[in-house]
């Protein structure tokens, strides 16, 4: 249906913008005889996918679209496609329109708050920044904030209860704050003295580190993947 579809409309070009729509989109580019970009946002790689997936999806990258694009060099070097039509473009992170100019703070602080933006899920590592949060701050006045919600199955859901019941554990349940998922980042954003980024497995790009540099907040992110491509460490942020 998406051939004929293309057919029908003619385009010069494809531009397919997730995995999914990678594999369905350079297909029926390929049958309606129009060139495909592939626009890859995940590193193919075992720690990220599951082996067969990562052979299937490597194999047609390399050979369905007439060039590819990749949100990072950590990205396109999972890739086995490495020839002159493979490019990094980093993605851009727009300004609000209702969003202030970066680094002037619209909220005034009466607390230190510790933040965390990202998908609950085990390998994004919000329970490796509740335990260094606890370690961090034993006692005191100040608060961690865990945005996000779980979104692919119930094993995510399992574990962003898990969280919860970490931080009982830690003793630190009364200084910890769940907001969810969330549709404006940025206010929660201008809200945060810092912003942790804690993955555990390389992240292909790193959007919520552009997001926070672009809100004035410091940013202490996990060594690998995108976010090394982003941060110098010790200059704009610490690895």
């Amino acid at each position: 249906r998406l051939a004929r579809r293309l057919r029908a409309i003619h385009p010069d070009l494809v531009h397919t913008n997730t995995l999914k729509a990678g594999i369905y989109g350079s297909f029926a580019a390929r049958l309606a005889r129009v060139p495909a970009v592939w626009h890859v946002r995940d590193r193919i790689a075992s720690d990220y996918l599951r082996r067969p997936a990562v052979l299937l999806i490597r194999t047609l990258i390399a050979t369905m679209p007439a060039g590819v694009i990749a949100n990072s060099q950590a990205t396109r070097q999972t890739l086995w496609r490495t020839r002159a039509d493979t490019r990094v473009v980093y993605s851009v992170i727009s300004d609000p329109v209702s969003w202030h100019p970066a680094g002037q703070r619209q909220t005034p602080h009466d607390r230190f708050v510790v933040g965390m933006v990202g998908r609950i899920a085990p390998w994004k590592g919000q329970h490796v920044f509740l335990e260094a949060f606890a370690r961090a701050f034993r006692a005191g006045a100040e608060v961690a904030v865990v945005v996000g919600g779980a979104m692919f199955g119930d094993a995510e859901a399992s574990y962003g209860e898990g969280l919860r019941e970490l931080a009982e554990a830690l003793g630190i349940a009364d200084r910890v704050e769940f907001r969810g998922f969330r549709e404006d980042v940025w206010d929660e954003l201008d809200g945060m003295d810092i912003l942790v980024h804690a993955s555990v497995t390389p992240e292909p790009f790193g959007q919520v580190v552009v997001e926070a540099m672009l809100a004035g907040v410091p940013v202490i992110a996990s060594a690998g993947g995108g976010p090394s491509e982003i941060v110098t460490d010790g200059v704009d942020g610490l690895l």
